[in-house]
């Protein structure tokens, strides 16, 4: 069925991350945390083969969901992101009392 339609394919990743994680993540790397959102959608078909009427229910579709999610955060404040795709936002600081940044040693 998916050798003919190739386009009715999900797209799964096999790594999720949590916003618990991205915090912790960041945090190691060296990074004070500034945001941690849901991800605006990307425009167009990511199936590449609904058509220009499946493209705009693709884009509708998409649009629909990101304002949920969006509806969830900011009645939770920000406590629940249950969008598709996460964001995170990060500024350098310091490490072991090193400071980060692309200056040069």
């Amino acid at each position: 069925m998916f050798d003919e339609r190739p386009f009715a394919t999900f797209i799964f990743h096999q790594t999720n991350f949590s916003p618990r994680t991205l915090r912790l993540v960041l945090d190691r790397s060296g990074f004070a945390l500034l945001s941690i959102r849901n991800s605006s959608p990307i425009p167009g078909d990511p199936y590449l083969g609904f058509g220009p009427v499946g493209k705009q229910l693709v884009a509708l579709g998409k649009a629909s969901v990101y304002c949920i999610a969006q509806g969830v955060a900011i009645t939770s404040g920000g406590r629940w992101l249950i969008g598709p795709s996460l964001e995170a936002w990060g500024q350098r600081g310091k490490i072991g009392g090193l400071k980060l940044d692309d200056s040069g040693p």
